[in-house]
């Protein structure tokens, strides 16, 4: 538990208690192997609407599409979801409640006890995240949050395909005589490296969103 000074209405310093905890997260792209993870660390008061900023930052996608957090049996979608039926997920599991995401911290979400939860990005690609709950740990008022402290691979192109596109992807840019290789080096850049984690450029996306 960590204690700073604060000034009271007195005018006089005082000690507050913050009670916030930190969460652990691993993110694992579905579908994809070898596989593309990031380790991160949230604030028990992130709310959704910034964890999916966060998780866009960590994983490197350009937040171009529609998301969803399934966290228990609860689907939270951003409040223009709400307000638009024709945005609504493609399908959903049987009693799946349908909330906002507006507002809503994780702590509250996971208050049930879940220790793992789901994040879709792009309804046509259908990127879906599985996130675990590893720990949960006391606040270190030294450390930065949210950040980076662990991951391996590049995340996929935008607008690839989903897993599926991205295995032909990889096999038409890994090899030279398949006939959409020079394309694909056109549309990526020979910059790309999908066996790379760049740690220092994804910290520096969080930063932005802090």
């Amino acid at each position: 538990m960590t204690t700073y000074k604060a000034i009271g209405s007195s005018g006089g310093a005082q000690k507050v208690t913050d009670l916030r905890k930190v969460y652990q997260l691993r993110i694992s792209l579905s579908g994809v192997r070898p596989e593309v993870w990031r380790r991160v660390l949230v604030t028990s008061d992130t709310t959704l609407e910034k964890l999916h900023r966060v998780f866009q930052a960590v994983m490197g996608w350009e937040d171009f599409h529609l998301h969803y957090f399934r966290i228990g049996p609860v689907l939270y979608q951003p409040q223009a979801m709400m307000e638009e039926t024709d945005l609504m997920p493609p399908a959903l599991p049987a009693g799946t409640s349908i909330a906002s995401e507006k507002g809503v911290r994780l702590s509250r979400a996971l208050v049930a006890g879940a220790r793992r939860f789901t994040y879709v990005y792009d309804f046509g690609d259908n990127w879906e995240h599985k996130i675990d709950v590893e720990k949960i740990l006391p606040l270190d008022p030294h450390v930065h949050y949210p950040v980076c402290v662990e991951g391996e691979r590049a995340c996929p192109p935008e607008d690839v395909g989903g897993p599926d596109g991205y295995r032909d992807f990889l096999e038409a840019l890994r090899t030279p005589s398949h006939p959409d290789h020079q394309a694909i080096l056109e549309w990526v850049r020979p910059t790309f490296e999908p066996d790379r984690f760049d740690w220092a450029k994804v910290n520096t996306r969080l930063s932005r969103v802090r």
